[in-house]
């Protein structure tokens, strides 16, 4: 019996050495929620359905107005936003040979044709080995001096009582959209 192995991958241009690439598993969907009202967003990865990973992520964004902006089945999935929140841009590669580089720039350049100060916000693999998401280096720095990073919990010192509040309701307003399945 003869057992022939096939690899399937996709390259992460651009984040990792020249050449590296990861495997991403075929049967694998990634989905990515946004709000234009409310600037939110949120995915879900490595589900075996399309409809799975869309429900999950508009869950996880959980706003009203929260829509699917993205899919992607065995491949990347990339969200640009810009200084126009209700403009969205969208960017999806899959298949063998696929590379994130290729979905970032198809996101830039959709949301350049409607706003400007475009920006990658979200990268994923749609199994989740590779997630590439602006909050992830995001510090906030509130009126009374607290610190707070892009999901909007407080980094070091207890913030002041005035400032609980403030962080209460902007942590409410993105923990769930920076949860990960």
């Amino acid at each position: 019996m003869l057992v022939v192995a096939v690899t399937l991958s996709c390259f992460v241009g651009g984040f990792t050495q020249a050449g590296e690439s990861i495997a991403i598993n075929s049967n694998s969907f990634a989905a990515i929620a946004y709000s234009r009202s409310t600037g939110k967003y949120a995915y879900g990865y490595d589900y075996r359905s399309r409809k799975a990973a869309e429900k999950a992520a508009l869950e996880k964004c959980d706003a009203a107005d929260a829509f699917i902006a993205n899919w992607v089945n065995f491949g990347f999935a990339a969200l640009a936003l810009g200084n126009d929140k209700s403009c969205v841009g969208i960017g999806y590669v899959y298949g063998n040979g696929c590379r994130v580089i290729d979905a970032k720039n198809a996101a830039l350049e959709d949301c350049r044709k409607c706003t400007t100060g475009a920006y990658i916000a979200v990268v994923l693999s749609s199994d989740g080995q590779f997630r590439g998401d602006d909050r992830d280096h995001v510090t906030v720095i509130d009126k009374n001096g607290n610190v707070y990073d892009g999901y909007g919990r407080p980094i070091g010192a207890t913030p002041s009582p005035s400032a609980s509040k403030e962080a209460s309701a902007l942590g409410k307003a993105s923990s769930e959209a920076g949860k990960d399945h």
